[in-house]
């Protein structure tokens, strides 16, 4: 009984031990986070110019960095049973519908209703835009989005079939597809990945990563052996490639018309480099319309005046850019 005791008091230290470190890493993170958000303002604009510059502070303790990790298909449901999605224009047009699909770039973070790249698409097109871009999330969030029978339903229910799906692509979105799968860093708490069985993806719904995952030593670990073994140029890049083809795989099951457009939108600080990306050349060759604004557009869309502080385009940005894009992409 003394042996049993004796066990039980050290499993219980070593355990309190392990939160405090877990805690303290994830505090760590917590603040890398705030220092980074709170810079992209105060380097851009200066505090003294931007409102609310202090909602950006550590008023939360980072729990949930650890032992509350949310799952993207969670919230997905809840938001869109309570919301649905975002539509824009008229549902009777007699012009099939787009899909707009991508992170917060595709969604308009920041920006009002009537700046957003939808509404502006949907203005000069009269067309209906389903928006379903989701924040901090890229691949893996569309493909679960175009597969998920709810969602194609819904868009049965208020309208014609899509006609075209718009991609917003941004070069994080390449890392996003292991910082959503593993929930590797301090800036995701919304795990979705998947696994590749069989040359097919496959949602990832459990297992050793995702316990892992769940703690912030886990997420350095997983970092680290994400870095070492997976993000490297080739693997990626294949990866992503099988995320479109999959993903107008399974649009092409349920509106069989449908064109597939990747709008390549340039940050500043891009994951590929090169002019000529073999990534690229091969999607063409797929059959993907692939509009890359860099080699579009004759100015640099990156500069700040067509930026918001937190680096997303802003207003003026998507006013020069959709009327050109619609026009040369016959929309």
């Amino acid at each position: 009984m003394k042996k049993f005791l004796k066990f039980f008091i050290i499993l219980v230290i070593c355990l309190l031990i392990f939160a405090i470190m877990d805690c303290a890493i994830a505090f760590k993170l917590h603040l890398q986070r705030m220092d980074l958000y709170n810079s992209l303002f105060a380097d851009n604009y200066g505090t003294e110019n931007v409102e609310g510059f202090e909602k950006y502070n550590l008023k939360n303790f980072p729990f949930e960095y650890s032992w509350k990790l949310k799952r993207f298909q969670d919230y997905f449901y809840r938001v869109f049973h309570e919301e649905g999605y975002t539509m824009t224009g008229n549902p009777d047009s007699t012009n099939a519908p787009v899909l707009l699909l991508g992170c917060s770039f595709a969604w308009g973070s920041g920006l009002n209703d009537n700046e957003k790249f939808g509404y502006l698409i949907s203005k000069y097109t009269d067309r209906l835009v389903y928006n379903m871009g989701w924040c901090a999330m890229g691949p893996e969030a569309m493909l679960f989005q175009v597969e998920n029978e709810e969602v194609n339903n819904y868009i049965k229910q208020h309208s014609a079939p899509p006609e075209y799906a718009i991609y917003v692509y941004i070069s994080s979105h390449m890392l996003r597809m292991y910082d959503n799968k593993y929930a590797l860093h301090e800036f995701n708490t919304l795990r979705l990945g998947y696994n590749q069985r069989k040359g097919r993806l496959i949602l990832n719904k459990g297992g050793f990563y995702t316990f892992l995952s769940r703690f912030a030593i886990g997420k350095c670990i997983l970092d680290k052996y994400c870095q070492d073994k997976i993000f490297h140029t080739p693997y990626i890049e294949s990866l992503f490639r099988k995320y479109m083809l999959q993903t107008r795989e399974e649009l092409q099951k349920r509106y069989p018309n449908i064109k597939f457009i990747i709008l390549k939108f340039p940050q500043q600080h891009e994951y590929d480099e090169e002019e000529d990306y073999t990534l690229w050349n091969q999607l063409k060759k797929d059959g993907f319309i692939v509009y890359d604004l860099k080699k579009e557009l004759d100015f640099d869309i990156t500069a700040t005046e067509y930026l918001l502080p937190d680096a997303h385009p802003n207003a003026k940005a998507w006013e020069i850019i959709t009327p050109k894009f619609i026009k040369d992409v016959n929309l």
